[in-house]
């Protein structure tokens, strides 16, 4: 036994590791714990009926937690501090057997992308070479190109050219004339990777609203397949429907922020109504005159007052029926000013769309105050608030224009009948250049024209939303008249403007 130290000294400091990484789990579900007991408080103190579990109950722990995500952590017996969103990355995943949730499996289907890449080619021995290897997917751990390549060998006998099959206006830069069969094969096989790594990008996107740490996506090559596995899931149902949802691309003229800021201000002044009605003045026409009052003497001709006079004005002119927000609390702060207590207004970008930013973990309450009803009795019917992708726990507040008053865009992906995915030489960024059909061209020449640089003012931009997100919002530098256009955006959704342009759709079942 002379190995009996070296075998002790493993045993030590592998048990030492286990502790560590079982540490992390141990201090996260201490301090998830004190999260719970806050919101069981907090409702009883409220008086609202709940049981623990139900949905009261957790809509308000997990808004708890996602406030907090970056509160510090006492570690080992408070000699380190660790931010809680830290040690949920770090913990050990448990898994859905140790944690529950959700598990679903979503299928890219390959074939249908073969089969828009051709066009839809007529060709009997191309469409029997695709059923061929359809039926034997299903028995074989084959990669669906691959079926396709030997059912395809066996059904040409006439010796038809692969490459006649997918060479089209849309892809004929892909699939170049004279190319051998053995190339259009790696040419398709780079294609569906392709189409998988960006389904899953898209999937990815899908989750990150949901709050899951622990989700796991895990693509399958050969089969199409995407496994998705979402541990502590509490709403199965929505999960599914927003992971098998078809992206929808749109295109949505804006407004700049300066323009539509008033109307959010209106909209937060109702909200604080409803919020806070203990903390709105008592006498609102004494509030209106003394405002009046403190602007006349403020803009008296020749005045030059300094900023101690301009405190002095404003603490004389003040309503003394309203609690001044210096006093306020912060909890009162946040049901008087319901809007601007969680989005940052400050940050508006001169000449753009953004109306600020929030936290990720915040959009999801606020959106229940900016798309509910109150909103839509006091914000225009054709200014609609939409989110940009998150980027860093952060989502930007876009000022889209409506024109429809009914949240129909006026241009679409369908409108795109080609595509180019490449990358600006200047800046690494993605770019795509893309053509419209007849019908898209004269709607996009129309919007450009609109939103181009005019009277000395700048271009608009012009959101690019995919699946109801902001992924890229272009500054209209001029009139377009010919529908071909190109424009730097995330990976995600250049896949996407791509996928209209060959008419199909990211086929996703479950």
């Amino acid at each position: 036994m002379r190995n009996k130290p070296l075998i002790w000294t493993f045993v030590i400091l592998l048990t030492l590791s286990v502790v560590y990484l079982l540490s992390f789990s141990f201090y996260t579900r201490s301090y998830e714990s004190s999260i719970r007991d806050i919101a069981v408080d907090s409702l009883n103190r409220a008086g609202v009926t709940y049981e623990v579990g139900d949905s009261t109950y957790n809509k308000l722990y997990k808004k708890l937690l996602q406030d907090s995500t970056y509160a510090e952590v006492d570690l080992y017996f408070g000699l380190v501090g660790k931010p809680y969103n830290e040690l949920k990355k770090h913990e050990l995943n448990l898994g859905l057997d140790l944690k529950g949730g959700m598990s679903a499996v979503l299928e890219v289907s390959i074939a249908d992308l073969f089969v828009a890449l051709s066009d839809n080619h007529p060709s009997p021995e191309f469409r029997k070479s695709i059923e061929e290897a359809k039926a034997g997917q299903k028995n074989s751990s084959k990669a669906f190109v691959d079926l396709f390549y030997d059912a395809w060998k066996r059904n040409n006998t006439a010796g038809l050219e692969l490459w006649k099959i997918f060479n089209n206006i849309d892809t004929k830069d892909k699939f170049k004339p004279k190319s051998t069969d053995d190339e259009v094969i790696e040419v398709l096989r780079f294609e569906a990777e392709d189409a998988l790594n960006n389904t899953e990008n898209i999937i990815k996107k899908r989750i990150e609203p949901f709050g899951i740490t622990q989700a796991n996506v895990i693509r399958q090559s050969l089969t199409g397949r995407i496994i998705v596995e979402l541990p502590g899931v509490d709403d199965p149902e929505r999960v599914r429907k927003t992971l098998g949802a078809t992206a929808n691309l749109e295109f949505w003229e804006t407004y700049r922020a300066y323009e539509v800021y008033d109307k959010i201000v209106e909209l937060e002044k109702s909200l604080s109504k409803v919020t806070a009605p203990d903390l709105q003045s008592k006498d609102p026409i004494r509030a209106e005159e003394l405002e009046k009052q403190r602007k006349a003497v403020l803009d008296t001709p020749g005045a030059n007052w300094k900023q101690a006079d301009i405190d002095s004005i404003n603490k004389v002119y003040r309503d003394t029926t309203l609690t001044p927000d210096s006093l306020l609390t912060d909890a009162d702060k946040r049901r008087k000013y319901p809007l601007s207590s969680k989005i940052d207004f400050s940050a508006i970008q001169a000449g753009t769309a953004v109306m600020g930013y929030a936290r990720a973990s915040d959009v999801e309450g606020l959106d229940s105050l900016i798309h509910g009803e109150i909103a839509r009795q006091t914000l225009p019917g054709d200014l609609r608030l939409v989110w940009g992708a998150v980027q860093g726990n952060i989502s930007a507040l876009y000022a889209i224009q409506d024109k429809s008053m009914r949240g129909k865009a006026e241009l679409d992906g369908s409108s795109i009948v080609n595509a180019r995915e490449g990358v600006d030489p200047l800046t690494g960024d993605v770019e795509v250049t893309m053509m419209m059909d007849g019908p898209g061209t004269v709607k996009w020449r129309e919007m450009t024209a609109r939103n181009k640089p005019q009277n000395q003012q700048p271009g608009r931009q012009v959101a690019i939303v995919m699946d109801n997100r902001v992924y890229s919002a272009p500054v209209v530098n001029e009139e377009i008249p010919n529908g071909s256009s190109r424009i730097t955006m995330a990976t995600a959704t250049a896949w996407m403007i791509q996928n209209c342009a060959m008419r199909r759709k990211t086929l996703l079942s479950f």
